[in-house]
């Protein structure tokens, strides 16, 4: 469990000292078309990976590699799971079609070596209403994870949402990132409803959150 509450961890996250090391760590992605409302998420990931080391990450919503290494550069060892629809968009063409290396898996390899990650990434494409069911079906034995990023841009999210929450470890997290308040509040309301004792931390921002699962201290 956790030992803070969760004003204090809210204080780590938005401290001045993570913000700078997250623009530090998002300067090879100045070409990536990175949403700013995004920031919550992205300092939530770098504050978990260096608070707790996760060994197991999924993405639900990959596109680009910016989160997944973001995780990467606190834990070079986590498993990455990254849950993609591999659908393109006209924003995507400057990045992807005029480079030499078209090929997205071989671009977001080669972005994993620059954080120094050795271990085991897995991308789940195929229909993106599945996808996560399918990734948790594939393991052999128990599905456990540490950590989680749920784009919450489709409607198929608040479940996926939940079914992930159903797996994390004790003290694992789940961050939240949706394009609008509507969104994120189905997604963050399935979570709660089936897990009511987690920890859920909101930014103020109606878009960006994170469900630890743990009971907050006091």
């Amino acid at each position: 469990g956790w030992t803070l509450s969760l004003p204090q961890i809210a204080n780590e996250i938005m401290s001045s000292e993570l913000q700078t090391a997250v623009r530090n760590n998002m300067q090879p992605f100045s070409h990536v078309p990175i949403s700013q409302t995004e920031t919550p998420a992205l300092l939530s990931l770098a504050w978990y990976a260096a608070r707790k080391l996760p060994c197991r990450y999924v993405e639900v919503g990959f596109r680009y590699p910016h989160a997944a290494t973001m995780v990467s550069r606190g834990s070079p060892g986590v498993e990455v799971y990254a849950v993609c629809s591999w659908e393109r968009r006209p924003a995507d063409d400057a990045i992807f079609y005029n480079r030499s290396d078209t090929s997205l898996i071989f671009f977001v390899s080669n972005t994993f070596r620059q954080v120094s990650h050795w271990a085991y990434t897995q991308y789940v494409g195929g229909p993106p209403a599945t996808a996560v069911d399918r990734l948790i079906a594939s393991s052999v034995g128990p599905f456990r994870l540490d950590l989680a990023l749920v784009r919450a841009d489709r409607p198929e999210a608040p479940a996926q949402a939940t079914e992930l929450a159903s797996h994390l470890v004790p003290g694992g997290a789940i961050v939240v990132h949706a394009p609008n308040a509507t969104a994120y509040d189905k997604t963050i309301a399935a979570i709660r409803e089936k897990f009511p004792l987690f920890a859920c931390l909101n930014f103020g921002d109606g878009v960006n959150g994170m469900i630890l699962a743990c009971k907050p201290a006091p």
